[in-house]
């Protein structure tokens, strides 16, 4: 194995060895906050975490921006004080922003409004995680995946650590979760600042030459965040209706299943911080021709995940008895991991690569568009909050054919049969875990996921083959 391959296979190791560390972690977090907080408390909880998502977004793809700009130059290489300027700019920035953010929450909610309290800790939270961000995308782009990461691994570690303090000493309300969450940011922005001191500490240019500078990134990253923002909304205008309908309980309780549905898309799309790179460096027909392996090899065996539904529905109803509508809804929400993390992974990194970014944007507008509709109809029309949850798999189903469909401007590939493979083994999931018995359900599942190996297995033969060719 040759110099590059070793260090691809390097960059893999740490980047999901970083993200199976915080999967753990939230995995904890995930089964402990909501056995030691009240189903109300918990709730709100959540209710922050929805705040603090949109929030990020202030940043108007500044980040995304400076990552395209400079992904694949070594650190030695990059202008100091020009990327000093991002630093200390986009901390202005968000200063700026919370303000106005804080002051508008003022005016929409009333003085006694819990909602206030939340906004105060989300736009807290808001101002050191983008700084954060902005310094872990400096490390992305210059490939030092090790120190990206021990910061992406330490923020959910120190997180969790301060959590169970506060649980040893009593301290099971939201406020002190929150707290210590925006603790744990500042720290580990402090330790990313130390990463990168000489870059931090470097000095920024003339303000006239910043400006320009953020405007260029702005404009480069805009439509990737603007595309995540409102991937998003998707599943966001459906927890909104949600909430407004039957109030914060039920929000919580959809959100925590989606919480555990989204740890096993937080671990797969690491690798997507070493696929970019390496893409940008390959020659454009040789990527091209990876398109297919790495789905069918991403695909294939991620479907087997879904066979540990039926234990984890077992466990977690012993575990967590208050909140048996949110393991309900894992069964349908669960598979939409699947295609989020094909979206994620493999076709938006194609396409920025190809600086394609304006046909994800195209997908998730024309899959908001569904999403809104489809929150009207389940959750005002019909009151059906289980017909709600319904809509988020078809919704990130819609959204990841629709992107794909933009690849295939790019490459000349046929997906219409694997798509509707993929979409029966998901329907017949669903229904068998949401009509039958948890034995039933997985040896019928079973069953049908075995069959679509078979009649696969030369396909994910020829891709491993592909594959391993290509990085030898």
């Amino acid at each position: 194995m040759n110099k590059r391959a070793g260090l691809f296979a390097k960059n893999i190791i740490f980047a999901v060895g970083a993200n199976v560390s915080r999967i753990l972690t939230t995995l904890i977090l995930t089964l402990i906050l909501p056995k030691v907080m009240s189903v109300e408390a918990y709730s709100e909880w959540q209710l922050y975490h929805f705040y603090a998502t949109y929030l990020v977004y202030s940043t108007l793809g500044w980040t995304e921006g400076l990552y395209m700009k400079y992904g694949g130059i070594s650190y030695q290489d990059l202008d100091k004080r020009r990327i000093s300027s991002q630093i200390w700019g986009i901390a202005v920035h968000e200063a700026i922003f919370a303000c106005i953010a804080l002051f508008t929450g003022g005016i929409l909610l009333s003085a006694g409004d819990i909602k206030r309290q939340l906004l105060l800790g989300a736009v807290l939270y808001m101002v050191f995680h983008v700084i954060l961000c902005q310094l872990q995308a400096v490390l992305q782009a210059c490939n030092r995946i090790s120190d990206y990461a021990r910061l992406y691994t330490g923020e959910r570690v120190l997180f969790l650590s301060a959590a169970l303090g506060c649980i040893l000493i009593g301290q099971t309300g939201f406020h002190g979760f929150i707290l210590v969450e925006i603790l744990s940011n500042v720290i580990l922005m402090a330790y990313a600042a130390y990463l990168c001191r000489e870059i931090v500490f470097a000095g920024p240019l003339p303000f006239k030459t910043m400006l320009k500078e953020e405007r260029e990134l702005i404009g480069i990253g805009c439509s990737v965040s603007l595309a995540s923002f409102l991937g998003q909304l998707i599943i966001g205008v459906v927890r909104f209706g949600v909430e407004q309908k039957w109030g914060t309980v039920a929000f919580g309780q959809l959100s925590l299943s989606f919480s555990m549905a989204n740890m096993a898309v937080t671990c797969i799309t690491a690798v997507s911080i070493v696929i970019f790179p390496v893409l940008k460096r390959l020659n454009r027909d040789k990527a091209n021709h990876l398109y297919l392996p790495i789905r069918d090899l991403m695909t294939m065996p991620m479907f087997g995940i879904l066979l540990f539904y039926a234990p984890a529905k077992y466990l977690l109803t012993l575990w967590l008895p208050e909140y048996g509508d949110s393991v309900r809804y894992l069964a349908i929400l669960l598979p939409f991991c699947i295609f989020e993390v094909r979206n994620s992974v493999l076709a938006c990194t194609y396409l920025k690569v190809w600086m394609g970014q304006k046909y994800i944007m195209y997908a998730n507008i024309a899959a908001l568009a569904v999403s809104a509709a489809a929150t009207w109809l389940t959750v005002f029309v019909l009151e059906s909050i289980d017909l709600a949850a319904v809509s988020i798999m078809g919704l990130y189903a819609l959204k990841t054919i629709l992107t794909e469909q933009a690849v295939k401007k790019y490459i000349d590939i046929k997906l219409a049969l694997f798509n509707i493979q993929e979409l029966l083994l998901t329907t017949v999931f669903m229904l068998l875990s949401w009509f039958c018995s948890p034995l039933t359900a997985l040896a019928g599942y079973l069953i049908c996921y075995l069959l679509y190996l078979f009649f696969g297995r030369k396909r994910l033969s020829r891709a491993y083959s592909t594959l391993k060719g290509m990085i030898r």
